[in-house]
């Protein structure tokens, strides 16, 4: 297929679908970040948990990882969900840019042509 000059539309329409499918791969990364911040934060707290219950002997070691695990994750999903969302608006925003671009494209009938295989 010979490559098609940058003013076509359906080369416009190719390079938003390529960009949309970027964004779509990094606003999974950023659930997959939620995800793994949010985990950080439970597992801090049930550590925090045991300890205050005597379930297991306090260690400042563990005591600070748990508070480590819940402050940072805290600090990372909050950042990671204004990443998310700046993501998901620019994905908006070249969606609603491709559906206009297809939508004047000019229309090509195809003929219906019945075919026995």
């Amino acid at each position: 297929m010979p490559s098609l000059p940058d003013d076509e539309p359906d080369h416009d329409v190719a390079l938003l679908e390529q960009r949309i499918e970027q964004l779509s791969r990094s606003i999974v990364t950023c659930q997959k970040i939620s995800i793994g911040s949010k985990v950080a934060i439970a597992l801090g707290a049930v550590w925090l948990i045991v300890i205050a219950l005597h379930l297991a002997t306090f260690a400042a070691t563990g005591f600070f990882a748990a508070l480590t695990a819940i402050i940072g994750g805290i600090v990372v999903l909050g950042s990671n969900s204004r990443t998310w969302m700046e993501l998901e608006l620019e994905r908006s925003k070249f969606e609603a840019e491709r559906a206009a671009l297809i939508g004047r494209l000019p229309l090509r009938l195809v003929s219906e042509r019945m075919t026995l295989h």
